[in-house]
């Protein structure tokens, strides 16, 4: 059966909304850590500017329903998004662009560039920033063949739905999509 389950928030991922939160409110003037975090106030003027948590959605018809792709942005400009990514322990790059998020963002958005934004969190000091990574990426390929792409990404999850038997209870119960 699938259903939706709340469960507890971990320390790692608590500590990048709490961050977060602090980035989108010194943009907006309040004075939260000291001025003296250099790192930290890197990323502010980074994100100064941009709309904050902008939502894009897009509508494609797929295999017999509709698939909305959805995307809270945390920073969005007129020509780039840029990702707020937190983390102790910076293993590099491909941890980010091995997932999907660089793709879809600016394909909902209808631009061409996106930027990881990977502030390193000192453990034991909230909002202290020790080191900052931006990776960007710039989206060559068109509308088309990025769609053909998103496509491939539900086609995927799709099947491994239908694999496990999961796929009437996602489409009946737990989507929009079985509903009246």
């Amino acid at each position: 059966m699938v259903r939706r389950e709340r469960s507890p928030m971990s320390r790692p991922a608590q500590r990048g909304i709490d961050f977060e939160d602090a980035v989108y409110a010194m943009c907006e003037g309040k004075e939260l850590a000291p001025m003296t975090e250099p790192l930290l106030n890197e990323v502010v003027d980074a994100c100064r500017g941009g709309d904050f948590q902008k939502v894009f959605k897009r509508k494609e018809e797929f295999e017999g329903f509709t698939a909305v792709f959805y995307g809270k942005l945390d920073v969005f400009f007129p020509t780039t998004i840029t990702d707020i990514k937190t983390t102790e322990n910076y293993k590099g790059p491909q941890k980010y662009f091995n997932g999907y998020q660089h793709e879809m963002y600016p394909w909902l958005a209808g631009i061409k560039e996106f930027n990881y934004l990977v502030a390193v969190l000192d453990p034991d000091i909230d909002l202290a920033v020790k080191k900052i990574h931006t990776l960007p990426y710039k989206i060559t390929q068109s509308d088309y063949d990025l769609t053909r792409k998103m496509r491939s990404y539900v086609g995927k999850v799709i099947h491994g739905m239908k694999m496990r038997g999961l796929y009437d209870d996602y489409v009946n119960k737990f989507s929009y999509n079985g509903r009246k």
